[in-house]
């Protein structure tokens, strides 16, 4: 019997001479294929779509290159082929999870292996400084394998990339739930019952590991106020972990039954 493999699934449908350089050519980001037709092969590709689903359960949709990576964003476009008609996935590796829509931010599932590497050796105790983080892959994967990381300062200036690496961190609570600094957060919420000091709780959040910042951030400026009757605490605004850490503080509030007065 003849094994099910891509190369094996496309004989007898494109030209034999094709076959080799197209069962090689694509790229899983979740559950999307990303794949490139040569031009001479283009009147198969609906063909190829489907054996590529056909060989790999786990896709739902087939997209194909349309051009290079260009712009000041490096993205590219894709054409949709085949499967469930989107281009907005959520992806998995070195147990983190992203969000994601491969045609507005740059990335690369084949560089999954070099990035767990690379952040398994970074120093503990440190602050690090990721320059063109894209929807955040060095930034978790970062974190996740060094959880006594100082702090981690991400920026990109795609605003698409800082919408999605912002959406991403919703998907990674259990990294943050493991995290020193979400410890100790929850167990201010839960000693202390009514009421509670903004005091020590933003104490806690000023420790915050990751800031997301886009291309406008300037960390002296924008700030926004959190208010406790006279009192004014202020904080940058385009410190996004912190309001995200505010959010999973309104959840512990929540669970463990703790409100303001």
């Amino acid at each position: 019997m003849r094994k099910n493999t891509l190369k094996n699934l496309l004989i007898g449908k494109i030209p034999e001479d094709k076959i080799n350089s197209i069962s090689k050519s694509y790229e899983i980001v979740g559950d999307i294929a990303i794949i490139e037709i040569p031009s001479e092969v283009e009147k198969y590709e609906n063909e190829i779509a489907k054996a590529l689903m056909n060989f790999n359960k786990n896709i739902k949709t087939v997209l194909k290159k349309s051009g290079i990576h260009q712009g000041e964003f490096r993205t590219q476009d894709l054409t949709y082929l085949l499967g469930e008609d989107k281009k907005e996935t959520e992806y998995l590796e070195n147990g983190i999870k992203l969000k994601i829509n491969p045609q507005t931010v740059y990335f690369s599932a084949r560089l999954s292996t070099e990035r767990g590497e690379l952040m398994s050796n970074l120093e503990e105790n440190k602050r690090i400084l990721i320059m063109f983080s894209g929807a955040g892959p060095y930034t978790f994967v970062a974190l996740k394998k060094q959880s006594n990381i100082s702090k981690i300062d991400s920026i990109e200036i795609n605003p698409q990339g800082h919408k999605y690496a912002l959406e991403s961190l919703n998907l990674n609570k259990n990294i943050l739930m493991k995290s020193k600094i979400y410890i100790k957060l929850e167990k201010f919420v839960k000693e202390n019952q009514i009421p509670i000091k903004y005091k020590e709780l933003i104490n806690l959040l000023n420790n915050i590991k990751i800031n997301f910042f886009n291309e406008d951030v300037k960390i002296q400026a924008n700030k926004f106020t959190i208010r406790e009757y006279t009192k004014e605490v202020k904080y940058f605004e385009n410190d996004i972990f912190l309001k995200n850490n505010l959010e999973i503080f309104n959840e512990l509030k929540e669970k463990n039954n703790i409100f303001l007065d």
